[in-house]
């Protein structure tokens, strides 16, 4: 190894050696930028030196970066740093499938749980042209959470000369290549290479199909199917010799029998076409056929979690005594699965947080994991936890504010939202389950109110913004379509938390209505006509089981009632089958059912999740206010500190609010005419006015800005008319002008509107990144920003109003949520662990002395990350703070074979 712990390249520092292979040496890495671990492959020099060998390198990463899959662990690029070149990949956790063969035979359950995500991976690539070229155990890796990810995608083919590239000489492998063989390197993976490929023809997919076979067989004999003394040998094993299927367990299916010797057909034009027909096979043996019951039925079943098993069996103990002396014809009558009911714990360090606006848990359709919501100095994640075992892994770096997780048919996949308080710059994302990179799908307007992912890739989800309803998108990105837009006729307020019927092209859905989640409806959308009826009355976050029955939220309980599916109808009376079940202000439900029949819930009731108002000082001494606990989201203090605006979320949506500090009063200042709600209040300098946002106005005229008199005396002025989510930051010192943070493109600019003209919104700062959260000094001169143009939150400060290149760096790391002291001599920020920074700034001749950033107190976890609010005397700062209790629950129920006691709990008709 030649890489030092502390090495630096480019961004990246190394942490560790991992190994090295025919390409290079492989690292742990910490990308500086991100704030998380990689992998990197530095290319061996005498590649490096190349040019052809690196440019087809480049080549090649570029099209393998854009391949993700759960399973196929992630290239990020090809960099280079002094001289060096080296690949950025995923770092991934766990042992290769060659140290688990190493140890023996590899179980059939776990074999085929193993193969079918292998033969995903590679179907997934052949679908995008790309063959991997050198499957093999060394190159597959086995998560903690048994999760596979095939590493080293295609980068045989970027390694290949490039007059062979395309019809593969017999060298067409990174570790047996014409050049390296002069090398004299390591050959190691000819027992898995194809015929063809052993021949020097030219290969395609089929040769991944042989190798996955090889890798089958190995896995369940414990040996090579090709082996000899030297890679002379075993080329001509490859080329000549039948495996050993003798060889294979006596309870190897029948379906797996006939998928390996289909994989190793030495004629390609007789092997199996496809990875998709590989996993067909694997599924087969999973779910034997009626004809093909018997041992294999019971091996190749898929296991139980342990923990699960391990309670079953109790139960299965018992009832064994129970039976005893019962005649045999009696006991081996065929019986339902045994009902099982316990508890999973989440750690203190990451318990499950509960949070109003969404979902806070989903099961895997497997029934296998457990995906909850938590946060970590103030940073949210997703906590991925196997039924049977006690630790989870946590998936970070989600962006900002990720939450209400919702998973992909297969469980492969993590949906989820993400976003700013006030929802400018949101939008839905996904992630591998296993881990990895998230990946945008679209830009949404505000926050989620919920989400299914149906099998055709098409996401149906809701959002607060009333006037929409129901959206669609593709799972693989896009532009969101409306569905659906309540009907103030029909006193529809909201439409939120869908989910999709087995059949594709219904919908069940939640009408809100006013009054709160108490008065809400359940709702079926026919996607075909666009047309929806209310189905059961009183209800909300209804889901589909397979026994025939929707279950869903009511009064603080689960309630199921039966529905054929032949006629969109139900069937007999609602009935309360779980009591206790987290119901939130929002119509959420903490509630998720497996396809396997496996339930969770979180224990609870009809919940009110609240926060609190508090001042915090600058030695970080928090002293609460006594304003009522309410769901406050976003908070401004005027000049005078008599009062704070403060937006409230309720159950029919959000409100501005005014806090009396000297009275200890609340008093609802936006009218409740605004359909939507209102929300990101910011005071005018001289404490007159309010200006806000509200996702829609009276009469249905559609978003903007927004602004109202603090005494709520007179009608609201609309300063702008958007059809996307815009945020007011501050006002000019002169109060003639609004600063506004808006969403274009893919990203979000900078405005400003002036106050009392024909609505309007002028361009100031602009670009392809993030140009956010704008502020003006006292002295009118200045305003500081945020951008992430380089890749990370960085803070500057320009002239104001003449914006220029000639911008000041503030920030020297992540920082977010700049704002001014009252006096202009201090610049604020937050950083990305959630202490507040300032930085002093001298004017002097026109310009501006920066000192360095130093810490001012942290990290504070609070209810509603970064909204830190300064008081007149710059002493003081208003917070929303989390409460210290209720909102997090550290049992988790789980009740296996849930779906027996439903079936005679609600009998249908």
């Amino acid at each position: 190894m030649t890489l030092a712990p502390g090495t630096r390249l480019g961004s990246y520092e190394i942490l560790a050696a991992i190994g090295s292979g025919g390409m290079g040496e492989v690292y742990r890495a910490r990308d500086t930028k991100l704030g998380r671990e990689i992998a990197i492959k530095v290319v061996l020099q005498s590649l490096a030196a190349d040019r052809d060998s690196i440019s087809r390198l480049q080549r090649e990463a570029q099209a393998l970066a854009a391949l993700n899959h759960p399973h196929i662990a992630t290239l990020h690029g090809l960099e280079e740093d002094a001289g060096r070149h080296f690949l950025v990949m995923e770092l991934v956790s766990g042992e290769t499938l060659a140290d688990r063969i190493g140890r023996g035979p590899v179980a059939l359950p776990e074999t085929l749980a193993v193969c079918r995500q292998i033969a995903e991976a590679l179907e997934a690539a052949h679908e995008r042209g790309i063959v991997h070229r050198d499957l093999k155990p060394a190159n597959v890796k086995i998560t903690p959470d048994e999760q596979v990810k095939v590493l080293d995608f295609g980068l045989a083919k970027a390694l290949a000369p490039d007059s062979v590239s395309g019809t593969a000489d017999a060298m067409n492998s990174p570790t047996l290549t014409a050049r390296a063989t002069q090398m004299g390197m390591v050959l190691g993976t000819a027992g898995y290479m194809a015929p063809e490929q052993a021949k020097g023809k030219p290969i395609d997919r089929r040769a991944d199909v042989w190798a996955f076979g090889v890798v089958l067989y190995e896995m369940l004999t414990g040996r090579r199917a090709f082996d000899g003394e030297d890679v002379t040998e075993i080329l001509a094993s490859v080329i000549k010799d039948a495996p050993k299927f003798d060889s294979l367990p006596p309870d190897t299916p029948p379906s797996i029998r006939r998928l390996l010797r289909r994989c190793l057909e030495k004629d390609r034009t007789h092997r199996l076409d496809s990875m998709a027909g590989a996993r067909l096979e694997i599924d087969d043996a999973l779910r034997p056929a009626p004809d093909e019951v018997g041992t294999s039925q019971t091996a190749a079943k898929p296991q139980r979690p342990r923990a699960v098993m391990a309670v079953i069996g109790v139960v299965g103990v018992i009832a064994g005594a129970v039976l005893a002396g019962v005649p045999l014809w009696l006991t081996t009558r065929s019986a339902p699965p045994a009902l099982s009911k316990f508890s999973i714990t989440s750690p203190a360090s990451e318990p499950l947080r509960l949070e109003t606006n969404h979902p806070d848990l989903v099961i895997t359709p497997d029934g296998s994991r457990v995906v909850y919501w938590n946060t970590v100095k103030g940073e949210g994640r997703f906590v991925v936890r196997p039924v049977d075992r006690f630790e989870g892994a946590s998936l970070t770096n989600l962006g900002l504010g990720p939450r209400g997780p919702f998973l992909s048919p297969s469980g492969g996949w993590i949906g989820f939202y993400y976003g700013p308080p006030g929802g400018v710059g949101a939008g839905l994302a996904k992630v591998p389950i296993g881990g990895g990179a998230p990946i945008k799908i679209a830009d949404v307007d505000s926050n989620l109110r919920g989400a299914t992912w149906g099998p055709d890739e098409w996401i149906i989800f809701a959002t607060i913004r009333q006037a929409t309803g129901l959206s669609r998108v593709r799972a693989s990105g896009g532009t969101p379509e409306v569905l659906t837009k309540p009907s103030s006729a029909d006193n529809e307020v909201d439409h939120r938390w869908p989910s999709l019927l087995p059949d594709g092209r219904h919908v069940l859905f939640e009408i809100a209505r006013p009054g709160g989640v108490g008065s809400s409806d359940i709702g079926l959308l026919s996607r075909d006509t666009g047309k929806w009826t209310v189905l059961i009355k009183g209800g909300t976050a209804p889901r589909y089981v397979k026994t025939g029955h929707i279950v869903y939220g009511s009064a603080g309980a689960l309630r199921a009632i039966g529905f054929d599916l032949a006629s969109l109808s139900v069937q007999g009376d609602p009935v309360q089958v779980v009591d206790g079940v987290v119901i939130k202000e929002s119509g959420a439900v903490d509630f998720s059912v497996s396809d396997d029949g496996t339930l969770v819930y979180v224990l609870g009731g009809t919940t009110r999740l609240s926060a609190n108002l508090a001042w915090i000082d600058r030695a970080g001494k928090v002293s609460p206010i006594a304003a009522e606990a309410r769901n406050y989201r976003n908070a401004s203090l005027p000049p005078n500190r008599r009062q704070a605006a403060v937006t409230i979320e309720e159950q029919g949506g959000f409100a501005i609010w005014l806090y009396d500090f000297a009275r200890e009063s609340l008093t609802r200042l936006t009218p409740p005419n605004m359909p939507v709600g209102s929300m990101l209040p910011v005071w005018s300098p001289d404490g007159r006015d309010i200006a806000f946002w509200s996702p829609g106005a009276p009469g249905g005229e559609g978003g903007g800005v927004f602004r109202m008199a603090a005494s709520g005396i007179g009608a609201v002025e609309r300063l702008t008319q958007s059809s996307v989510s815009q945020a007011p930051t501050d006002w000019t010192p002169d109060g003639t002008r609004l600063l506004l943070t808006a969403e274009v493109g893919g990203g979000t600019d900078v405005f400003l509107v002036k106050v009392g003209a024909t609505p309007n919104a002028t361009p100031l700062l602009t670009g392809p990144s993030f140009e956010q959260g704008a502020s003006v000094s006292p002295d009118g001169k200045w305003l500081v920003y945020t951008t992430d143009a380089s890749g990370r939150s960085d803070v500057f400060i320009r002239p104001f109003p003449n914006v220029n290149d000639d911008r000041i760096p503030i920030s020297t790391a992540d920082g977010f949520a700049p704002f001014w002291s009252r006096t202009g001599r201090e610049v604020f920020y937050v950083d990305i662990a959630d202490n507040l920074l300032a930085v002093d700034i001298t004017p002097s001749a026109g310009r501006l002395a920066v000192g360095k950033p130093r810490r001012v107190f942290g990290p504070v976890e609070l209810a509603v990350p970064r909204v830190f609010r300064i008081t007149e005397d710059g002493q003081r700062f208003l917070i929303i703070q989390r409460p210290t209790a209720g909102d997090t629950a550290q049992e988790i129920r789980v009740v296996v074979n849930w779906l027996e006691e439903l079936k005679t709990l609600v009998k249908k008709k």
